[in-house]
């Protein structure tokens, strides 16, 4: 699938929101454009119509859900983050996402104090915690007011960058490559056109940053109010006039996905994308409590381009089910098409956000074909034309031409002609750009255009002027409903799957062909098939259709048939027990092709496959696929593997950890492909510090323990790994570190405890339990389920030594993984390598409390 633009700061690598082979077209990376409310210093009459009538780009009809929850001293906002009520009024606790919807939806007023957590961006939820632009824009044009942040001095470098890019756009820019010779009239000098647009130059006019002191404190207003990062226990105190009121955590949550087992609702009608059109996702502006931020799916020849994803997609497309959307929400792997201009500030932002280094986080997507602008561009089977919009930061609209039809995407833009007109006479416009917005592309089959406050949105005076033929065919988008008159015939796009908008178009000739080839793509197992093989697979494969509650394969029976979903949902049931689904994509079938169970012909089937909804399902009987995969050795072996796999209890045992449960199917199968069962005994290391890391672990059976600084306080000879059994040879001590009881060994340890007399426990805020002692921590226990790897030791691209130890606490039995199958795991998904990056272990889920999640090695610094 294709993407353009991340219109709610959610990086693509580790989106909640995850996709399979989407592309993603940057054409807005961002929330918003920050002078989406200014004008230029010549036209002081716009500038203030502009700041006084943003009110009518809010909605106020939408229902406050007010409680007295919003009036306590600490309040939780539903997006993430934390209000706590002081002496200078609410001061909030971290910036995620659409926070200020947030506050306008509690009845309360978009505070003027944020303070960041001790983290800009959570990896987990793919989130940004520091979404700062929208309450600066709020106070600034709103209230007519500076906004206040309180963070730590690397974080202030941090943000100055992020809104060095969001507000000003990038200090250099070269367009020279992103036009072909013969269109260089047609580029523009973004520098000029953004100086024209905006109202200020320096974002010190909008920002003021309160720095904690070397105590961790900051003093407001006098010391009225003064808060402490106490970083020890992870908590803001807050002070006022010197006395302690409240204290809240340092590290910022936000709802993250459920563990619902293999609970999944959906309709049984699949939906059928269609083979041109679009999907709106969000048809309203970033002020708009009751509806989502504008963006939409571009579908051509069936598949979906997102447009600036909403930070809500997830629940609009689960409501339209059929499996295509689902496997949307759950892969990673993203492709992003975008201007080398827009992807390089994209990289600095997240590169401030993150502390990733561009090159790594370049690495967690596909970035293969720049955009080339006023050209047409062939994608997904459509010509595709890119054109810098005229706005103050560099943004992209679109025209896209597929099977006599066409759609039209303005991007954010000023579609004012008297602005454009006297652009150009200013010198700030050449010619060739005058003359493409002056022959505005009104002709096209579906336009959807961006409404807003003038002059960087274009105005709806501008819009409700056009011809009524040109608004049959004329959706708006980027305001609210309410906002557009009545009599103006004008409307805004409708979201959602059941207001797609198909145009009457005949598919290719091949269209079919390419369906089922970007089925095999979906897959795993065939990604790297040569072009002959991917011949052969199209002349053997069929397509069937199954209607919902159809049986696919029936546990017990005879099978030789190898199916992938195509489209729609599947169930699998073993002993009438509902195991999984199933979606595009995945695959099941795969014994009957390695021949166990019955001879050389087949197999029996070990368990139920029932179509839940309408499925699409490509088949291939087993003599034929072998003879075409005959040779791939590495393939082969990876579905032995899988087969084998499948028959234990590999599959439940990663279900029950708190982020590989979230995988998608096809992610599990390829990571239960490279797991391998293990046992060791009380005392055994895992690994140890200063050693090369070489295999993470899934805890089956027994506990381990984390621990840094030779927690223990034992030095050991170095062992040598038996790899027949993957078991350490057993330990001898061999000397004491002061302060311990001579000939203390490891067996004598229980469970639960370190040679301290005087542990110290501290709860880590019900995430994770720590033990200090001296100068090192440790972390326990480590039961079924957990998940234990120094993922950076282990995919840094040369492997490094451990940072920590860990120890097995009682016999144990154990899932490896070599290094190599984890880099290559992480490698080819992304986003799962981004919320492992970091960490050292994954906690199992608790089903009773909250869920516990993978811990950094900055989080265990005291």
């Amino acid at each position: 699938m294709t993407t353009i633009g991340d219109n709610q700061d959610r990086f693509c690598g580790g989106f909640s929101v995850k996709r399979k082979n989407w592309t993603f077209l940057a054409v807005l990376w961002l929330t918003e454009d920050p002078t989406s409310f200014a004008t230029n210093d010549n036209d002081s009459r716009l500038r203030d119509t502009s700041r006084t009538s943003l009110s009518s780009d809010i909605s106020m009809d939408s229902p406050t859900v007010q409680t007295d929850d919003c009036e306590a001293k600490l309040f939780q906002m539903p997006n993430g983050g934390t209000i706590v009520k002081t002496v200078l009024g609410r001061v909030q606790i971290g910036i995620p996402p659409e926070t200020i919807k947030d506050s306008m939806k509690c009845g309360i007023d978009v505070p003027n104090y944020f303070v960041f957590g001790e983290l800009l961006f959570d990896r987990k939820h793919g989130v940004n915690l520091a979404e700062a632009e929208f309450p600066a824009y709020w106070n600034f044009f709103i209230k007519k007011r500076v906004i206040n942040f309180v963070c730590r001095r690397d974080q202030e470098i941090a943000i100055r960058k992020v809104f060095r890019e969001t507000l000003l756009g990038p200090e250099k820019i070269d367009l020279s490559s992103e036009y072909p010779p013969h269109l260089a009239d047609l580029m523009p000098d973004l520098h000029k056109e953004a100086q024209y647009l905006r109202t200020f130059d320096n974002i010190d006019e909008l920002l003021h940053f309160h720095n904690f002191d070397r105590n961790g404190t900051v003093s407001l207003e006098g010391g009225r109010l003064k808060i402490h990062h106490d970083k020890s226990n992870h908590l803001f105190v807050f002070y006022e006039d010197d006395q302690e009121t409240v204290s809240v955590s340092s590290y910022v949550s936000v709802p993250g996905r459920k563990y619902q087992g293999n609970s999944l609702k959906m309709s049984t009608k699949m939906f059928e994308p269609p083979v041109f059109g679009i999907t709106i996702l969000g048809n309203s502006s970033g002020f708009d409590p009751s509806h989502s931020t504008s963006g939409f799916i571009l579908w051509i020849d069936r598949r979906g381009t997102m447009v600036d994803p909403p930070l809500n997609s997830k629940e609009i497309l689960q409501k339209a089910d059929a499996g295509t959307m689902q496997a949307i929400l759950d892969e990673t792997q993203i492709t992003i098409m975008t201007t080398p201009t827009i992807m390089h500030s994209f990289l600095r932002k997240y590169s401030a956000l993150t502390s990733l280094r561009e090159s790594e986080l370049q690495r967690l997507f596909t970035y293969k074909q720049p955009v080339t602008c006023g050209e047409l561009m062939r994608i997904n089977g459509a010509d595709i034309r890119f054109h810098y919009s005229l706005h103050t930061i560099p943004c992209i609209g679109f025209e896209v031409f597929y099977g006599g039809k066409s759609i039209y995407f303005s991007g954010d833009t000023c579609n004012i002609p008297e602005r454009i007109e006297e652009m150009h006479n200013q010198g700030r416009m050449s010619r060739g750009r005058y003359e493409y917005f002056t022959n505005f592309g009104w002709q096209h089959s579906l336009i959807l255009h961006e409404a807003g406050i003038p002059p960087i949105h274009t105005p709806i005076s501008i819009l409700q002027d056009l011809p009524d033929d040109i608004k049959e065919r004329l959706h708006l988008i980027h305001l609210c409903e309410t906002s557009i008159p009545p009599e103006s015939n004008l409307k805004i796009a409708k979201q959602g799957i059941d207001n797609t908008i198909a145009l009457p178009v005949v598919p290719y000739i091949h269209s079919d062909a390419i369906q089922l080839l970007r089925v095999l793509e979906a897959t795993d197992i065939f990604r790297n098939f040569t072009l002959v093989q991917a011949i052969e697979i199209l002349s053997i494969a069929k397509m069937t259709k199954y209607r919902a509650s159809e049986e696919i394969i029936s546990e017990g029976s005879f099978g030789d048939g190898f199916y992938i979903v195509a489209s729609g949902i599947g169930l699998v049931k073993i002993s009438g027990r509902q195991k999984k689904h199933l979606i595009v994509g995945d695959f099941f079938g795969e014994m009957a092709l390695i021949g166990e169970g019955k001879g050389q012909d087949g197999c029996i089937r070990t368990a139920t496959v029932v179509a839940q909804t309408d499925m699409d399902v490509v088949s291939f009987d087993k003599t034929s696929f072998v003879s075409i995969i005959r040779g791939n050795h590495s393939l082969i072996d990876f579905m032995v593997k899988l087969a084998k796999a499948r028959q234990d209890e590999s599959w439940s045992i990663v279900d029950k950890n708190c982020i590989l449960s979230n995988l998608t199917n096809a992610q599990k199968a390829h990571f239960q492909a490279v797991l391998y069962p293990v046992t060791c005994k009380k005392g055994d290391y895992l690994w140890r510090r200063g050693e090369k890391a070489t295999h993470a672990y899934l805890v089956r059976t027994g506990s381990s323990a984390v621990y840094e600084e030779d927690a223990l306080g034992i030095d050991f000879l170095h062992r040598s790994i038996d790899e027949s059994n993957h078991r350490p040879t057993p330990l001898t001590p061999t000397t004491t570190r002061k302060g311990m009881s001579s000939g203390k060994t490891v067996e004598s340890f229980k469970h639960g405890s370190v040679p301290n007399p005087n542990p110290i426990f501290i709860d880590g805020d019900g995430e994770h339990r720590k033990i200090l002692h001296q100068n090192y921590f440790a972390h326990y226990p480590f039961g079924t389920g957990s998940f234990l790897a120094e993922t950076d030791s282990l995919v840094s691209g040369t492997v490094k030594n451990h940072m920590t130890t860990a120890l097995v606490l009682e016999d144990s039995t154990l899932y490896a993984i070599h290094q190599e199958d984890y880099a290559h795991f992480l490698e080819r998904n992304p986003g799962v390598k981004l919320n492992l990056m970091g960490t050292i272990f994954s906690e199992a889920i608790q089903l009773s409390t909250p869920m516990r999640r993978g811990v950094s090695y900055d989080e265990c610094e005291y």
